[in-house]
C-alpha cells in the first residue's frame, strides 16, 4: 500500500495531515476504552466527521480568498461567503470566531500554496547554481502568471500588515523563505565558483527579491520573458 503522500494531491496534503492529527487524538482518547475501540462504526464516523469539517473549513477559506481578490479586503462579507459555500451563516462563525481569525487563515493558506507550488520542476541536484537560481526566479514569475489572485490577496492584506502584527509576521515568513532559498543558492554558487568570490550574497538576494516585489500581478509570456532578460543581466554581474 502506498504512503498517503503518494496518492493525495499536494494541495490536499496539509488537509490530510490535520485530519491525521485528529485521528491520533481519537486514538489517544479511546486507547483505554476497549468497548469504544471494539466499535468500528464509531471510528468511521469520527474520521468522516474530521474530513468533512476540514473540507468545509477549507471551502470557507477559499471563498474568502476569492472575495478578497475580487472586491478587496473591505468587500469581504461572511454572509456572502456562506452563500457561496452553501452553508448557514452561523457555520462560518463556528469555524472562525471572528473576521480576524478568518483573514489570518486566508493568508496562511495562500502563503502555503505559494511555498508548495513549483510550476516548473526543480532542476537536478547536480545543476549549477546559476540554473537553480534562475529556476527559483522563473517559478515565482510563473506563479504570478497562473495564480494572480494569490498575489492580489497578498497585496490587499499587505496594506493591512502595518496595523496587524499577525499578518505582518506571516508576510515576513514568505519573504524570509524566498530570501533563504536565494541566499543558499548564491552561497553555494560562490563556493563552487559559479559566481564571483567577492559577491555579496546577502545584498544580491535582497536585490532579487526587491525586483520580484515590483513585478505586476497580471503577466503574459512576453512579460515573463522581459523580466527573465532583466534577471540574466543581473546574473552576468554575478559570474566570474
Amino acid at each position: 500500500m502506498l504512503p498517503w503522500h503518494h496518492v493525495v494531491p499536494p494541495e490536499q496534503s496539509s488537509q490530510v495531515s490535520k485530519t491525521w492529527l485528529l485521528f491520533l487524538s481519537y486514538e489517544t482518547y479511546t486507547a483505554s476504552n476497549l468497548p469504544i475501540r471494539q466499535n468500528p462504526s464509531r471510528l468511521t464516523t469520527w474520521l468522516v466527521f474530521c474530513i468533512m469539517a476540514q473540507n468545509r473549513k477549507q471551502q470557507i477559506i477559499d471563498s474568502a480568498s476569492r472575495l478578497i481578490a475580487q472586491k478587496g479586503f473591505e468587500g469581504l462579507r461572511t454572509r456572502e461567503i456562506a452563500e457561496q459555500v452553501g452553508i448557514n451563516h452561523a457555520t462560518v462563525h463556528y469555524h472562525f470566531a471572528d473576521k480576524e481569525k478568518l483573514i489570518e487563515a486566508v493568508l496562511q493558506s495562500v502563503t502555503e500554496k505559494i511555498y508548495q507550488s513549483d510550476i516548473e520542476a526543480p532542476v537536478s541536484k547536480n545543476a549549477s547554481a546559476t540554473e537553480k537560481l534562475a529556476t527559483i526566479f522563473r517559478n515565482n514569475l510563473l506563479q504570478r502568471q497562473q495564480y494572480p489572485e494569490r498575489f492580489t490577496v497578498l497585496r490587499e492584506l499587505g496594506m493591512r500588515a502595518n496595523r496587524d502584527p499577525r499578518i505582518e509576521r506571516i508576510l515576513s515568513r514568505l519573504d524570509e523563505d524566498l530570501y533563504a532559498k536565494m541566499r543558499a543558492v548564491l552561497d553555494s554558487g560562490v563556493q563552487s565558483r559559479d559566481f564571483r568570490a567577492d559577491l555579496d550574497t546577502e545584498q544580491m538576494a535582497v536585490m532579487l527579491i526587491t525586483l520580484l516585489r515590483g513585478v505586476k500581478f497580471q503577466l503574459d509570456q512576453e512579460d515573463i520573458n522581459r523580466y527573465m532578460r532583466v534577471y540574466h543581466q543581473i546574473e552576468q554581474d554575478m559570474l566570474i
